[in-house]
């Protein structure tokens, strides 16, 4: 992945493209492996990487109800990505009376998938087990224009220096229940493994676990690589590549 704010290629997010370019974003069209989008923002001890997975709601229940967000799109993103945030776009709210799910077209109308409604509740639930079982960070948005600002803005909270965020220092750090990123610096192994094909930041942490060192782990054979859980013969493969096959 380039420096910058990279946008996958496909449909699904790249009509952002202009929105995010005019709000000065350095844009550059990519095949991400997971999410719609992704960059490097600076961490308490260095690089994080940071990734986006773009729903619009139609999107949003699809995927839900068929599993692929949870069995399938998420799990790769918490692979290749320390930080996710999944955005949901659309005018959505409970129906006020019985609570169903209800859009804002010319008026609020009932939200009707096949001969199904969905009630307000099961979205809001599903979301909130995203978040909190999964870490994926939700951001609500009601329209792209709105969707391309709080990408910018996240993106541009990512580019400080970490010792440059003030707005929290009247809390009580030692109330804090957990922390949001993790304080260990990764091992050099770690980032090295990071930057190889199919690997990923937590991929990368089963790697470093497993070599301890940047020598063992390029001087490896490949039955060594398909001992660690996530690399399978196509990545093993593309890692020999990279390394060069003994």
């Amino acid at each position: 992945m380039t420096a910058g704010f990279a946008l996958d290629s496909r449909i699904g997010s790249k009509h952002l493209v202009t929105s995010l370019k005019a709000l000065g974003l350095p844009v550059s069209l990519e095949l991400l492996d997971f999410g719609d989008a992704a960059f490097l923002g600076n961490g308490p001890t260095g690089p994080v990487m940071v990734g986006i997975e773009l729903k619009n709601l139609n999107d949003l229940l699809s995927s839900a109800r068929s599993g692929r967000l949870v069995g399938r799109q998420l799990p790769g993103m918490l692979d290749d990505y320390e930080l996710c945030w999944l955005f949901v776009e659309g005018e959505y709210r409970p129906n006020p009376e019985t609570g169903r799910l209800q859009v804002k077209r010319r008026k609020w109308v009932d939200l009707h998938e096949g001969h199904r409604g969905w009630m307000y509740r099961e979205v809001d639930s599903f979301l909130t087990t995203l978040e909190v079982i999964l870490g994926v960070r939700i951001q609500q948005t009601t329209s792209s224009g709105h969707t391309a600002m709080c990408m910018a803005n996240l993106y541009r909270w990512w580019q400080k220096d970490w010792a440059d965020h003030h707005a929290h220092e009247a809390y009580d750090e030692s109330r804090r229940p957990g922390q949001l990123v993790s304080m260990t610096a990764p091992t050099l192994c770690h980032e090295v493994a990071i930057k190889l094909p199919g690997v990923g930041y937590r991929k990368a942490q089963r790697v470093a676990k497993t070599f301890g060192t940047t020598r063992k782990m390029v001087n490896a054979a490949r039955k060594d690589w398909l001992a660690i859980e996530g690399i399978g013969r196509v990545i093993a493969e593309r890692i020999d590549k990279e390394l060069g096959e003994p």
